[in-house]
């Protein structure tokens, strides 16, 4: 009982932010800034950095912080996370320094813009709708959402989408796609259960209140690795999502930068080991 306690309460620093979809705006954990410097300025306590070389360029790169296991803080307030090194690999392979600012997500076409930063890293799939404001880089990672159910005797008949008919999945109210979604998977839109963060859907699964999640595979998969949780993915059959950095479109030079390092680490193994170390 202790431990399914414990577990439960870890979950909130974990996966908090977590929707089920990337491009989705997650809840942030700074009150909103009121201009992209505004924005910028208050989060420069919560940066990181390469190993800089005086003699290559630094280029300013924007992250919102609180998407475990891609980017979050560690206990000083510095960004960490798969992307996060991802990015600093990029970088040294690439021959430039990054210097990583954490900032709130919903501001990265103006910061863009206004040239606040040259690069936004934070779980961003590239999308055809971004397109006139932003070029993307080479993808780097593929996600998809899947409905995340516990493995046991209760679940054993649950071998594909079509198991989850007339069962109860949590979703956090935060994902635009998961009422629809779910509903279809179920049969009925309102065996989908919204829940006010994505942790509190999760601990509708472990009380026994929901029968599965519907979320993101990373995600739910690094948390029960992380945690020793047995727990099986069911396909829903959602086409994957590809995982890229953005920079402002035209900028063609910092684009060039990050596909030359992207292409480097994956060449000579840094890349495959990064993917090993968090999924």
């Amino acid at each position: 009982m202790f431990k399914n306690i414990f577990l439960i309460s870890t979950l909130s620093g974990f996966l908090m932010a977590c929707n089920g979809n990337t491009t989705t705006e997650p809840p942030k954990e700074n009150p909103p800034a009121s201009s992209p410097v505004a924005a910028t300025s208050h989060a420069a306590s919560a940066t990181a950095s390469n190993e800089s070389n005086p003699n290559w360029q630094t280029l300013m790169v924007a992250t919102e912080a609180s998407y475990p296991p891609f980017q979050h803080k560690d206990e000083s307030g510095q960004p960490i996370g798969f992307e996060v090194e991802l990015m600093k690999e990029v970088a040294k392979a690439a021959q430039f320094n990054v210097h990583i600012v954490h900032t709130e997500r919903k501001m990265w076409r103006e910061t863009l813009s206004a040239g606040n930063f040259d690069v936004w890293s934070s779980s961003f799939t590239i999308s055809d709708k971004d397109a006139d404001v932003a070029d993307f880089s080479d993808p780097f990672l593929q996600v998809q959402n899947v409905v995340y159910v516990l493995d046991n005797e209760k679940n054993a008949a649950i071998k594909d989408s079509s198991g989850l008919k007339g069962k109860k999945i949590s979703i956090s109210k935060y994902s635009k796609s998961a009422p629809q979604v779910v509903g279809q998977l179920t049969g009925s839109p309102d065996l989908a259960i919204p829940a006010d963060t994505f942790y509190l859907a999760l601990k509708n699964v472990y009380a026994g209140q929901t029968d599965g999640v519907f979320g993101q595979d990373l995600v739910l998969g690094y948390y029960a690795r992380e945690h020793g949780m047995k727990t099986k993915s069911i396909d829903i059959g959602e086409k994957k999502k590809s995982l890229a950095f953005v920079v402002k479109k035209g900028n063609q030079a910092v684009l060039k930068k990050l596909n030359e390092g992207l292409a480097i680490i994956k060449a000579n193994g840094v890349y495959d080991a990064l993917v090993k170390k968090y999924f």
